[in-house]
C-alpha cells in the first residue's frame, strides 16, 4: 500500500433485501475527513426518504462522516421492519384461516383470498411455502445486519487509528463511544428481528405439518 492509499478510507456496501436494495461507495480523506459518497436506491420514495435522514442527522454527519453509516443501517432497519411487518401479518392470516392458532392470536378479518386457499390443499401448502421461502430470505438478510454492524464497528476504530498516525485530531472518547452505541442499538433491533423471524417460521412449519396430515 503506498503514501497514498495510507490517507484514504474507501467503503463500499450492498445492503440487501430482493430488488429494494441499497447500493454506495463512500470515500473518506483521513487527513481532512473530506468525503466523497456516491449512493444508489431503488425507487424515488427510498432516495427522498433517505436524503431526508440525511439532512437531518447533517450535524452528526459534521462530526464524523461513517455517521453516514449509521444513517444508512437506520434506514435498512426501517425497510426491513416494514417488510417483516407485513410478513407477521400474512403468516397470521394463514393461521387464521385454518383456524390452527390459539382463539387470542387469531385475526379478526382475514381477506378473501385467504379464505379461498382453504378450499384447496395445493394452494394452502403454496402459499404456506412461499411464506416459509420469504422469511427464510428474511433471515438471511438480517445475518448480512449483524455483519454489516460488525464491519462498520472496524471502520470507526480504523479510521480513528490512522488518524492518530497521521497526527490528525481525532474524536472524543465520548463522541466515539456515542458513534458506536448508535452502530449497536441498530444491530441489536435487527437481531431481536431475526430471533421473531425464527418463530414464524418455525410456526410455519407446524402449519405446514399439519396440512400435509391425511385426514
Amino acid at each position: 500500500m503506498d503514501a497514498k492509499c495510507q490517507l484514504l478510507k474507501v467503503i463500499s456496501f450492498r445492503c440487501p433485501r430482493n430488488s429494494r436494495f441499497l447500493l454506495g461507495i463512500i470515500r473518506i480523506d483521513l487527513a481532512t475527513l473530506d468525503t466523497t459518497a456516491l449512493i444508489s436506491l431503488c425507487s424515488s420514495r427510498d432516495g427522498s426518504v433517505f436524503r431526508e435522514a440525511c439532512t437531518d442527522g447533517a450535524d452528526l454527519l459534521r462530526t464524523h462522516p461513517i455517521y453516514l453509516l449509521v444513517l444508512i443501517f437506520e434506514d435498512r432497519f426501517s425497510r426491513w421492519a416494514e417488510w417483516f411487518t407485513e410478513l407477521w401479518k400474512r403468516v397470521a392470516e394463514l393461521e387464521t384461516a385454518t383456524g390452527m392458532t390459539a382463539e387470542g392470536w387469531k385475526l379478526r378479518e382475514i381477506s378473501g383470498e385467504c379464505r379461498a386457499r382453504l378450499q384447496s390443499t395445493k394452494s394452502l401448502l403454496q402459499a404456506l411455502h412461499g411464506a416459509h421461502t420469504e422469511l427464510s430470505h428474511c433471515e438471511t438478510v438480517l445475518r448480512y445486519a449483524r455483519r454489516y454492524e460488525s464491519v462498520a464497528m472496524q471502520a470507526v476504530d480504523q479510521a480513528e487509528e490512522s488518524r492518530a498516525r497521521l497526527g490528525a485530531k481525532g474524536l472524543k472518547e465520548g463522541a466515539r463511544i456515542e458513534l458506536k452505541r448508535r452502530l449497536k442499538f441498530a444491530g441489536s433491533r435487527c437481531e431481536a428481528m431475526g430471533d421473531r423471524v425464527d418463530e414464524l417460521k418455525e410456526r410455519l412449519r407446524g402449519q405446514i405439518n399439519v396440512v400435509r396430515m391425511p385426514l
